[in-house]
């Protein structure tokens, strides 16, 4: 029998640790890529769960969309129906508003560091906020006569800003500037001489819009659908 060199055993033994080495590094390598794709599967799905939600969520939301556009609607033709009462909680409103202001007016004045005349002045026009709005709560009528002169005053204001600023920019709606200016001044001067009749227009704004923002939720509940937001995602 031949005797086998020895060098070539131990290159044997060798070659077979080098071969047994590499099978062992890349069956760990394949254990740490099938660890490595689980965990990133898990985490691609988790953020597919963030980004896009469930139906049922949108389903609601838009549920709530409109049944919130179809209250404010019947508010606004309970209001443009009934105008006069509208006039009068919404003069009530302001009025609360106006007292609620006046105070914040007051604790502004006296916590700011401004200079005294400063706070003095805050404070007065304080006062005066919480004075004309229980003035105003005391009695809704003529506090709706008193906003009704003040709206006139503001369409009439609008409207010659209005006609004012068309004449200096001279842009391509300078027609339909001046016509609404027009409109505006004729609507003021309306509202003054037909006091107290034209009172009611308190009424009739608010039930205009709330008319306007229960249309604008309906539409926005029916535009946010389940298919839209899977579109989205």
């Amino acid at each position: 029998m031949r005797r086998r060199p020895i060098g070539m055993k131990r290159r044997r033994k060798v070659d077979g640790s080098v071969e047994s080495g590499n099978a062992r590094g890349a069956y760990s390598d394949a254990a740490v890529a099938r660890a490595a794709g689980s965990g990133s599967t898990e985490e691609v799905n988790w953020s597919m769960t963030i980004a896009s939600p469930p139906d049922t969520d949108a389903g609601s939301g838009r549920g709530w969309f409109i049944a919130l556009g179809v209250v404010l609607f019947i508010l606004g033709l309970v209001a443009l129906y009934n105008a006069v009462d509208a006039t009068l909680v919404t003069t009530i409103i302001v009025g609360w508003l106006l007292v609620i202001a006046g105070v914040a007016n007051i604790v502004g004045a006296f916590m700011s560091g401004a200079g005294g005349w400063w706070r003095l002045l805050q404070g007065l026009l304080g006062i005066l906020y919480i004075v004309v709005g229980f003035d105003i709560v005391a009695d809704p009528l003529s506090g709706a006569i008193a906003l009704t002169v003040v709206i006139g005053a503001f369409l009439i204001a609008d409207g010659i800003f209005r006609i004012v600023a068309s004449f200096m920019d001279r842009g391509s709606s300078m027609v339909w500037m001046i016509i609404l200016g027009i409109i505006n001044i004729l609507l003021g001067f309306w509202i003054w001489t037909n006091i107290p009749v034209s009172g009611i227009v308190i009424g009739v704004f608010v039930g205009l819009q709330l008319l306007i923002a229960g249309m604008a939720w309906i539409i926005a509940g029916f535009s946010s659908g389940p298919s839209t937001a899977a579109a989205g995602a």
